[in-house]
């Protein structure tokens, strides 16, 4: 007899199935971590350096990446005395 296999669940793709990007600004505190560090940990998360009004980007295509990468964001941050603020879009 063989054994029964759950389906493999299919990532959820965002309608159309655009590429999404996620962007952070960041604000550092004297007291905080060296900004030098913090840069290192979110490019560990994937991030990228951007130019503009926002000083990191990183791109995905599945909905459920959104939810992995904010909270790996939230995890290495906290305890930085780092603040951040995200915005997303297609």
């Amino acid at each position: 007899t063989s054994a029964m296999r759950k389906p493999q669940k299919t990532p959820r793709r965002f309608p159309g199935g655009e590429m999404m990007k996620t962007y952070i600004k960041l604000q550092f505190r004297a007291e905080g971590m060296s900004p030098l560090e913090v840069i290192k940990l979110v490019r560990k998360v994937g991030f990228v350096p951007v130019v503009g009004q926002y000083d990191f980007a990183i791109e995905y295509e599945k909905a459920d990446d959104f939810a992995r990468i904010v909270t790996e964001l939230h995890r290495i941050l906290r305890g930085t005395r780092v603040r951040y603020e995200l915005m997303t879009e297609e």
